[in-house]
């Protein structure tokens, strides 16, 4: 066995996507992400976080097959890794073809052409660049259009000027069959890297047919999505790139660092998707800034932004090192290490929703310390009869449902409002990341138990948070939430185990306010008050009067009320916390 597995490490030379691809296949009942793959192996998150370039070494392997076949109790088959080592030889044999191919300059042009033809005329992406186009005519009719902090780039996300990825899907639809076999692709393969690769050289001549009508492809884009016009010959100014790129270096200081750093942390500014459009508008004004600094033409403001978007397309579809990759390299790199701070921040330990089951939640809540004479229980209906068939006493309600307009509204207006509640409120969590209400939920319903039981706890996350966090206020709470790298990891280990589509929520490009499937609020009573705990909002809210012998049916009165009011038919779900019977 280790020799064959010897014999695999020196075949595809540690690369860590067929190591991955391996695991996959000896291990099928097991799922592989880069943090499991490199909790087997022996590496670090943070270095399985590089992605392509992490090598993987023969005894960090060797360990990694031994340690992930004992946990399973499962044999390693011989002939799979045999069957990888075939694999693997025969991508290196077509990896090197490729490498080895030099595209004429006649073909490369006729390419070029075809490519600027099909973006023009697909009707896909001009229905995509209409939707885009108003928008951004929206902006101009309804916006001051000095106000960086209201420019489309910034307030639907960045993805609105990335035309790369515009111009990839357009690859996989530029080759006639003899044209892909000519290329050595595979028969699902997308040509994109192949063949910007290889055109490479020919768009780095600044005069050539071939750059120019990359340039046209760019700024015909930017024209149709923006309604901003720049001239094709204004991307081959290398003075005037480079001095652009000299100035937004410059402006991107450590200082400019520090601060980004701050609005990161400051939950006072408001939920991840709010500081986000703020951090958005300094990278936009660090660009505009410098733009207004030279005398360029009339690039001034919203016009510098798609600027810099048409050479930022550029320097992705040419390479770092090629003409304008290299001049405007320097800005791009802190622009994008400043996006990856909001990477680090909120997207990589992105909060998975979870599913609202008792058998999800009393798993969850018993590995953070919920004491164990306590269940979460479904309620089956708001009859009389089925309430009777949870166990009494009841501690917290938690209702599961989707947000609709009108509760978005309500939540909205109220947080533009005085503080809500009265005096004596509830241990109180504001929500500041998505998809973290079915653990706020879930603390609001803890720290609701009598003292007693919460006891019973002593030691588990649960009682050090909210024990360690009673006199901190619901802004402190959330912030201390948001570093907690622990409890993100066992919410998300749960929320795999439902019904939640990890791999669907995972692909969303962007984050934002609270759009997840679900949202969960918390219903408890103190002092003779009913109580809705929702993170949403800027403090409890007081739903009238209760016990804790009538909680679960006050509780469900204001659900039924909600429900009356709803938009549409709301589909929702009930759980309880109650005493285990």
């Amino acid at each position: 066995m280790e020799e064959k597995i010897k014999q695999f490490h020196e075949t595809c030379g540690g690369d860590v996507a067929d190591v991955a691809a391996l695991f996959h296949a000896l291990f099928p009942h097991k799922r592989f992400n880069p943090q499991t793959l490199g909790k087997a192996l022996g590496i670090a998150e943070e270095k399985m976080l590089e992605g392509p370039q992490v090598k993987v070494t023969l005894d960090q392997l060797q360990h990694g097959v031994q340690t992930v076949s004992s946990e399973e109790s499962m044999e390693v088959k011989v002939e799979v890794i045999d069957s990888f080592i075939s694999f693997v030889r025969e991508e290196k044999e077509i990896e090197a073809k490729q490498q080895g191919l030099e595209l004429d300059e006649a073909w490369a042009s006729e390419l070029e052409q075809r490519l600027l033809t099909n973006v023009k005329t697909d009707k896909d992406l001009m229905g995509h660049l209409e939707g885009v186009r108003s928008l951004h005519e929206s902006w101009r009719q309804n916006c001051d259009d000095s106000d960086e902090s209201r420019y489309p780039s910034v307030v639907a996300g960045p993805q609105v000027l990335s035309m790369d990825d515009v111009f990839r899907m357009f690859y996989s639809r530029l080759l006639t069959e003899d044209e892909r076999s000519r290329l050595f692709l595979r028969p699902n393969e997308s040509p994109s890297d192949l063949l910007r690769s290889k055109l490479e050289k020919f768009r780095n001549k600044a005069d050539s047919s071939i750059a120019k009508l990359q340039r046209e492809r760019i700024v015909w884009l930017m024209q149709q999505a923006t309604g901003v016009e720049i001239n094709e010959s204004c991307l081959c100014d290398l003075e005037k790139i480079r001095e652009l790129d000299e100035r937004i270096c410059k402006r991107m200081d450590e200082n400019f660092s520090n601060k980004i750093d701050k609005i990161l942390k400051d939950v006072s500014l408001g939920p991840s998707p709010v500081r986000i459009q703020l951090v958005e508008t300094e990278i936009v004004k660090s660009i505009t800034g410098s733009a207004d600094e030279m005398s360029w033409n009339d690039f001034r403001g919203y016009q510098a932004v798609a600027l810099y978007a048409c050479l930022r397309a550029l320097a992705e579809e040419n390479g770092e090192q090629g003409t304008v990759g290299g001049l405007i390299g320097s800005s791009l790199k802190l622009i994008k290490a400043t996006r990856r701070k909001i990477g680090d921040r909120f997207f990589r330990k992105k909060w998975l929703p979870l599913e609202s089951n008792p058998d999800i939640f009393n798993e969850l809540g018993y590995q953070i310390g919920l004491p164990m004479s306590v269940s979460f229980f479904e309620v089956f209906g708001f009859d009389p009869e089925l309430l009777a068939l949870v166990p009494s006493p009841t501690y917290a309600v938690l209702v599961c449902f989707p947000i609709t307009p009108s509760y978005k509204e309500s939540v909205d207006n109220e947080a533009s409002g005085g503080e809500v509640g009265a005096g004596a409120a509830p241990f109180f969590v504001h929500q500041t990341v998505g998809n973290a209400c079915g653990t706020v939920a879930m603390i609001h319903a803890f720290a609701s138990i009598p003292a007693e039981l919460r006891e019973e706890g002593k030691g588990g996350w649960l009682y050090k948070f909210v024990s360690s966090h009673l006199s901190k206020s619901p802004l402190e709470c959330a912030a201390a939430l948001e570093e907690d790298e622990d409890i993100a990891m066992r919410h998300n280990e749960l929320a795999r185990k439902g019904d939640t589509n990890v791999e669907k929520f995972r692909s969303g490009a962007e984050e934002s306010s609270f759009q997840s499937v679900l949202h969960f609020i918390c219903y408890v009573e103190k002092d003779g008050t009913l109580y809705e705990l929702d993170g949403m909002r800027k403090a409890p809210v007081a739903r009238g009067s209760s016990s804790q012998q009538t909680l679960l049916q006050d509780s469900i009165a204001v659900v039924q009320e909600m429900m009356a009011k709803s938009d549409n038919e709301l589909m929702l779900n009930v759980i309880a916390l109650a005493k285990q019977p």
